[in-house]
């Protein structure tokens, strides 16, 4: 049964994502999400990703990380993944508790508010033959 193993899978997923100091793992989890998401949240396997998604969203945040481009990239994946697999109906809202919440738009403010913080720490330099070129273009 693909709900028994998915089930399984995120277990080991949700501890990887918590282990701060092994990248690798964080890594590995995020990369994992992202190929996921859609099985999880699309109602195939009967959603076997909602009752793990409060913790999701908050262990995925800092993943959003300015000192490693390849977590952030993930990241955004996954947050890309879920957005746009998941139809955000209030009635999906549930926090751990089983109430109804806004916990999407709070996590999307802090997701956005982080992603601009680290794009905010980036700094492109462009010749002015780079920028006539892509001028042209």
């Amino acid at each position: 049964q693909p709900d028994f193993y998915l089930s399984k899978l995120l277990d080991i997923i949700m501890i990887d994502l918590g282990s701060h100091h092994q990248s690798h793992k964080t890594i590995a989890a995020l990369y994992t999400l992202g190929f996921i998401t859609r099985p999880l949240f699309s109602g195939r396997y009967g959603m076997v990703g909602l009752p793990y998604l409060p913790l999701l969203l908050d262990q995925t945040l800092p993943g959003i990380d300015p000192n490693d481009q390849v977590k952030s990239a993930l990241t955004l994946r996954f947050s890309y993944a879920l957005l746009h697999t998941i139809p955000i109906y209030p009635q999906l809202a549930i926090n751990a508790n089983g109430d109804s919440s806004n916990m999407f738009s709070i996590w999307a403010g802090e997701l956005l508010e982080r992603a601009f913080a680290v794009l905010s720490l980036c700094t492109v330099d462009y010749d002015k033959k780079t920028y006539e070129l892509e001028m042209l273009h």
